[in-house]
């Protein structure tokens, strides 16, 4: 059985490491409130060398409450001499049950460790118009959903630039026909079709087809249900034309 250690300890000692998510304000203040009425009830979890693993929002909140004072750590002793990545990988582990993260709160973590990460979290920065979710299953998952391999910092690339090539194409739309046509829901149903065949003349030959629908003011992009039958329609059509199993 792994037991770790109680102590009080000096808050200026406590590590909060750049690899969390970022902080939320509306947390701390709810944490002021709670620690002005009943006290810190809860001891912050942290690693041997006191990098904070879980309770970020607790110990801010503490610091600007009582700067220079004592507060309740327990030390996972076992957890000494982490890396980056096994740092973040606990305190993932140990937050996210809490507090639920969000996708970007995990591409902007594992953006400081992966490069792969930081390209497309460096992506999303630039062009925004897009969801995060729209970047993570543009560049890391053939289907829709935020994968644990995806959590855990695995995810590598399907087709790094086939889904630049496919993220131009979406641009143009959205540029073009406007994100209210092309939104984040219509865009999580085009990316999975270009992705399960990575190919540029078969994306191209997609967006195409989108683009002389949305010139003609047809419907099939008033719904995701409507969309996905739609791209399935121009899949079978792209096979039997290049003769595609």
């Amino acid at each position: 059985m792994k037991i770790g250690k109680y102590k009080l300890e000096n808050v200026n000692k406590l590590d909060l490491t750049y690899l969390n998510r970022d902080i939320d304000r509306r947390q701390v203040e709810v944490f002021k409130v709670k620690f002005i009425k009943n006290g810190i009830c809860d001891p912050i979890k942290v690693c041997a060398d006191y990098g904070v693993l879980e309770g970020h929002h607790r110990v801010i909140a503490f610091k600007e409450l009582y700067p220079n004072s004592d507060i309740p750590v327990y030390i996972l002793t076992w957890y000494k001499n982490l890396s980056d990545e096994e740092k973040l990988q606990v305190i993932i582990s140990l937050n996210s049950k809490n507090l639920a993260w969000k996708p970007i709160n995990y591409l902007k973590s594992w953006s400081n460790i992966r490069e792969d990460y930081k390209y497309v979290f460096d992506k999303f920065n630039n062009n925004n118009s897009f969801t995060v979710h729209n970047y993570i299953t543009l560049y890391f998952q053939r289907k829709r959903g935020l994968s644990d391999k995806f959590k855990e910092g695995n995810s590598e690339f399907i087709n790094k630039n086939h889904s630049d090539h496919l993220l131009k194409g979406l641009t143009q739309l959205r540029d073009n026909y406007g994100s209210k046509v092309v939104n984040g829901n219509i865009v999580n149903r085009i990316i999975p079709a270009c992705n399960s065949n990575p190919k540029k003349d078969r994306t191209d030959f997609i967006i195409d087809k989108i683009k002389l629908d949305l010139e003609n003011d047809t419907d099939y992009y008033l719904s995701p249900e409507r969309t996905e039958k739609r791209l399935r329609y121009f899949v079978e059509k792209y096979k039997e034309m290049y003769y595609e199993n």
